[in-house]
């Protein structure tokens, strides 16, 4: 099978007029300028007119089982005060969660998300993900701060990960939650199991300016959130560091996982990330709903940090888009490149997968994990029309399969 398209682009800085991609299989086989790619071939051209090919969105973070609180919690005075908003109003169903679990993940493939990553509390969402043909990383998500609830935590990890189910588009992976969330003894144990079964991990850290007054001098408004909610932290002794620092000596960055948010990581703790090879993820509307001062993303890029991009959980942000996260940072920091952003979405965020650097780029060899947007006309570069408001996506293939079309 063959793809024609006026552009496609193999990466965010590579553009073939008049291209093509040449799919065998769930693989791709060749890409380039379309006579030079069907020369010879004799297979099936399916030409796509006037649009834009390019590698389908990673989506790097996002809770699709809290998809039903969608603009049920306006903006809050802090994380802490949105926490117990959660608290008090999360689904528990499993039936509702199902489907709200399922239609995420077909919201994000009309939004061209080939890949995502997904953090679920209830292990829930790992059913209808897998149902899906969305490709997907499932993080069982555990928490826990005190000895009792963190044994019992545990407990419940290590039975959903002896049943979780796997496939050729599923990964399954661990989430300690947060350090404000989950004990010392906890987050040791997650490395522990990341050892013994190589499972990624991932964890939200350096979110809040409050997270780093709990972790450094164990008090702030953490501190009392947990002792409303029960917790005895008798136990707890301040680090003294900030909560990427924190972790490091836990051993948690040693397996190179995902840090979520990095609102506010300091200067001390890029190299430590850095050197490990640790990605961040940037969500850029969830970062602006609660408040926070501008975030680091640029000069960690810059140092030498693979940033990737996700949406976050619709209670915090209007979409599950990755075109429109892509779409507020231009408007947000004109400064930074459009082919630099599409890099966040797409290469960069397939570091994080691990799938033996197959995904993020149109390349022989890959996996045909492929986009298609249909872009307005004009002068100006591809990259930026295909960030403008006018662009729509109109094709997600997955493994070399349609998994959705626009109607003409």
């Amino acid at each position: 099978m063959i793809l024609r398209a006026k552009y496609v682009m193999p990466s965010s800085h590579e553009v073939f007029e008049n291209g093509a991609v040449r799919i065998v299989n769930d693989e791709i086989m060749d890409v380039g300028e379309f006579p030079r790619v069907a020369q010879g071939q004799g297979e099936p051209v399916h030409d796509l007119g006037d649009i834009a090919l390019l590698p389908g969105f990673i989506n790097a973070h996002t809770h699709l089982e809290l998809g039903d609180l969608a603009g049920k919690i306006p903006p809050p005075a802090s994380l802490t005060d949105w926490i117990r908003r959660i608290i008090a109003v999360r689904p528990e169903d499993a039936d509702a969660i199902h489907a709200t679990v399922a239609a995420g993940a077909e919201a994000s493939l009309r939004a061209g998300t080939t890949t995502l990553v997904d953090i679920t509390a209830t292990g829930h969402s790992l059913a209808p993900l897998m149902a899906s043909q969305i490709r997907k990383r499932v993080h069982f998500e555990t928490l826990g701060f005190d000895s009792l609830r963190s044994e019992q935590s545990l407990q419940v990890l290590r039975s959903r990960l002896d049943s979780a189910g796997r496939d050729d588009l599923t990964t399954i992976g661990v989430s300690p939650h947060a350090p404000y969330s989950t004990s010392e003894t906890l987050y040791r144990e997650c490395v522990r199991i990341q050892a013994e079964q190589g499972l990624p991990m991932c964890s939200h850290v350096a979110e809040t300016v409050e997270e780093e007054e709990f972790v450094r001098d164990g008090s702030g408004p953490f501190a009392d959130l947990l002792r409303s909610l029960g917790v005895d932290l008798d136990d707890w002794a301040p680090k003294g560091v900030t909560p990427v620092q924190y972790l490091h000596k836990l051993g948690f960055f040693e397996s190179s996982p995902l840090l979520v948010h990095g609102n506010y990581i300091r200067d001390d703790d890029i190299p430590i990330l850095r050197d490990l090879n640790v990605t961040v993820v940037y969500c850029p509307r969830s970062h602006a709903y609660f408040g926070h001062s501008d975030h680091p993303f640029e000069k960690l890029f810059a140092l030498g940090v693979n940033i990737a991009l996700g949406t976050d959980s619709l209670a915090s942000s209007p979409s599950l888009s990755m075109l429109d996260e892509m779409r507020f940072i231009v408007d947000r920091h004109p400064h930074v490149s459009p082919e630099r952003v599409l890099t966040l979405a797409m290469l960069n965020g397939a570091k994080t997968m691990k799938v033996r650097a197959r995904i993020g780029g149109l390349r022989s060899g890959w996996k045909a994990d492929i986009v298609g947007v249909r872009i307005p006309p004009g002068a100006s570069r591809v990259p930026e029309r295909i960030l403008s408001d006018e662009a729509t996506v109109i094709l997600t293939m997955i493994d070399g399969k349609v998994c959705y079309q626009a109607a003409d």
